[in-house]
């Protein structure tokens, strides 16, 4: 079922406004699944979009692109509503082998119709509801959270998997950010005009979804019941902010033949235009004067950030992981016991010793002096050290590649955080085995490596605190500072 927005003849929003377009497509409750309930929250939201559009130039490019797609805007409606029951017109299954949903990328990515409300149905039939702007990227968010645990996106904390789960959108709504790169690739828009197709494009899936929170039950959203938007103020000054202004942001230019094809605001957007699905490969090609295969764009690109001038772009060989079944370093003669703990040590490629850090990210940044002129991550060098120090593995940084060592009997950040605070002892209720750890945190690094998984800390503190039993075979017992 489709809703379609008021159409006015003769004017445009610069006469009518928007809520007499924009909010036309909601006016008729009775095609809607539920009656739209306006809140403080959303009256407020409504206020600062219209504010947004208010601010633009009429002879803007954005403005004109609002004026004629708004006018355009439609619902696409998924289910019904039968005498108060909401029944959806088709339920998914997240299971991976499922046709429908190895199709469900492509579907979703068929039209600009990419935003709006979806619902998850557990198997004994308990639903949430929520709102996006992406539903491939939340459907991805929503998975990656059960590995993950990702604040925010709770379901996996339910005693299903995401593949028992089905899936369905129950209303799509334009994604006004997609639509407008897509007609105007090379125009580069200003941290204030993304805000303003961002809340544009959130309002309307925002609406439905607290309207359905507050006239249905869902159990699965737990007692949130109260919806908040993103924007919730409106400084017109970032108009002519550029998006670099915000530090939080990645704009990353899209080159082929050395020509900037397309500008694009963040590192996920970016591998949702290439294709790529691996975030290292980005790392990889970063700013370095080596192409590789897009395969959305069926051809050899390269990436940069706008203020990597072309002289300062990377030329070192990229080296790409063959197998994770890394040997360990053996420096001779020295075990890695026996270096100082906490202290990192740094060894060319032939194994002599070329300075020691008191800490991984004090030897990042000193290993890499020219990171912000180069576009560096300091966090990425960072990780990548964490990852293979003590291991056989030449780790690429700007003044070489290099391994790196350290005690295994160092304490880890996390490991200083929390020492002493949960001590107890982990109990096998199948081998009947008992082992002490001095906190939650250490005991999620033993059960992650015998698993396979990373336990949640907030699901082990539970049943620390509880006494109940994790995954029917392991509880963690309060152990007595004193003992």
């Amino acid at each position: 079922m489709l809703v379609q927005a008021a159409k006015i003849i003769g004017s445009g929003l610069a006469t009518i406004g928007l809520s007499n377009v924009l909010l036309s497509v909601i006016r008729d409750n009775n095609l809607l699944l539920s009656k739209i309930i306006y809140t403080k929250l959303v009256k407020e939201a409504i206020s600062i979009v219209e504010s947004m559009i208010n601010s633009l130039l009429k002879d803007s490019v954005l403005f004109n692109f609002l004026n004629e797609e708004i006018l355009l805007s439609r619902i696409e409606i998924m289910g019904k509503n039968e005498n108060n029951n909401l029944v959806v017109n088709e339920l998914i299954p997240l299971n991976f082998n499922n046709l429908k949903y190895k199709k469900l990328k492509e579907d979703i990515n068929s039209s600009f119709y990419i935003a709006g409300v979806y619902i998850f149905e557990a198997p004994n039939g308990e639903q949430y509801v929520g709102s996006c702007i992406d539903f491939y990227t939340r459907l991805n968010a929503h998975k990656n959270s059960f590995g993950q645990k990702t604040k925010g996106i709770k379901l996996y904390s339910y005693n299903y998997k995401y593949e028992e789960y089905k899936w369905s959108p129950l209303y799509k709504t334009m994604n006004y950010y997609r639509k407008f790169i897509y007609l105007h690739p090379c125009y580069v828009l200003s941290k204030g005009e993304m805000d303003i197709l961002f809340a544009i494009t959130q309002l309307i899936p925002r609406i439905l979804e607290q309207s359905l929170l507050l006239h249905f039950s869902f159990p699965l959203n737990g007692e949130r019941k109260l919806i908040i938007f993103s924007y919730t103020n409106w400084d017109i000054k970032n108009l002519d902010m550029p998006v670099l202004g915000d530090k939080t942001a990645k704009q990353v230019q899209i080159i082929v033949n050395n020509k900037v094809i397309r500008t694009v605001h963040s590192i996920r957007k970016l591998m949702g235009i290439l294709g790529i699905k691996s975030i290292g490969t980005i790392a990889r090609y970063m700013n370095h004067i080596i192409s590789f295969y897009s395969p959305n764009l069926k051809g050899f690109v390269n990436i940069k950030y706008p203020y990597v001038e072309e002289e300062n772009l990377l030329t070192h060989d990229i080296i790409h992981r063959k197998s994770k079944n890394i040997p360990e370093l053996i420096i001779p003669n020295i075990s890695s016991f026996s270096l100082i703990p906490d202290k990192l040590y740094v060894y060319n490629s032939d194994l002599s010793l070329i300075k020691t850090y008191n800490s991984i990210k004090e030897g990042a940044k000193d290993l890499n002096p020219n990171y912000k002129k180069l576009g560096i991550s300091i966090r990425g060098r960072e990780t990548a050290i964490s990852r293979y120090k003590n291991k056989k593995f030449l780790i690429y940084n700007e003044l070489g590649y290099f391994y790196f060592a350290r005690n295994p009997n160092s304490s880890d950040r996390w490991i200083k955080n929390q020492e002493g605070r949960y001590p107890l002892t982990l109990k096998d209720m199948v081998d009947k085995t008992e082992l002490k750890f001095i906190g939650i945190r250490s005991v999620q690094k033993y059960l992650s490596s015998i698993l396979g998984i990373k336990p949640d800390t907030r699901t082990i503190k539970s049943h620390y605190i509880k006494g109940t039993i994790y995954r029917k075979r392991y509880m963690f017992i309060p152990l007595n500072k004193n003992n």
